[in-house]
C-alpha cells in the first residue's frame, strides 16, 4: 500500500462528489487544516482520516480505496452512492444560506441605487434652482448698476476732485 496512491484516491472521491477539502472538514471531526496536510501537504495520512472518509461516503470500496483493487463503488445498482445524507444536507443548508445572502445583497443593492437616483435628482433640482437664483442676481445687479458708469477701478485726477 503506497500512502500517496491512497490520497491520490481519496483526491479521485472528493472530485467525483464535487466536494472540497473544506466542505468536509464542515463536518468537524476533522479540521480543514489537519486534512489539507495530510492529503497535499506531505503529512503523513492518520487512520481516522480515511475511516472519516469511508463514513462519509457510504458504498465507497476501502479495498479500493486503500489497495486501489477493484471500483470505486462496487454495488449492482447503476446509481452511485452521493456521499453521507447529513453531509449533502450541511452542503444544501450551506448553499441555501449562500443563495439567500446573495438575494439579500441584492435587494440592498438595488435600494441603494434607487437612493443614488433620487440623489441625482435632488442634485439636479438643486442645480437648476441654483441657476434660476444666479441670473436673478445678474439681472437685479444690471438694474441696480444702470446709469452708473464704470470706473474699473481707477480713480478721478486730483485736479478735477478738487475744483470748486
Amino acid at each position: 500500500m503506497d500512502e500517496q496512491d491512497v490520497k491520490n484516491r481519496i483526491k479521485e472521491v472528493l472530485r467525483f462528489h464535487h466536494v472540497s477539502e473544506n466542505k468536509l472538514s464542515k463536518l468537524g471531526r476533522l479540521s480543514q487544516k489537519v486534512l489539507n496536510n495530510q492529503l497535499s501537504h506531505g503529512a503523513n495520512l492518520q487512520v481516522g482520516t480515511v475511516l472519516f472518509i469511508l463514513d462519509q461516503f457510504p458504498g465507497l470500496s476501502a479495498n479500493w480505496l486503500l489497495k486501489g483493487d477493484g471500483t470505486m463503488y462496487p454495488t449492482d445498482d447503476t446509481e452511485q452512492p452521493t456521499g453521507n445524507v447529513e453531509f449533502s444536507s450541511i452542503v444544501n443548508s450551506i448553499v441555501a444560506a449562500k443563495d439567500e445572502t446573495i438575494e439579500a445583497l441584492n435587494g440592498k443593492i438595488a435600494a441603494k441605487d434607487e437612493a443614488i437616483e433620487a440623489l441625482k435628482s435632488n442634485i439636479s433640482a438643486k442645480d437648476a434652482l441654483i441657476e434660476d437664483l444666479n441670473q436673478k442676481i445678474a439681472a437685479a445687479y444690471t438694474n441696480d448698476c444702470e446709469g452708473i458708469p464704470p470706473s474699473f477701478g481707477v480713480a478721478e485726477p486730483e485736479s478735477q476732485l478738487f475744483k470748486r
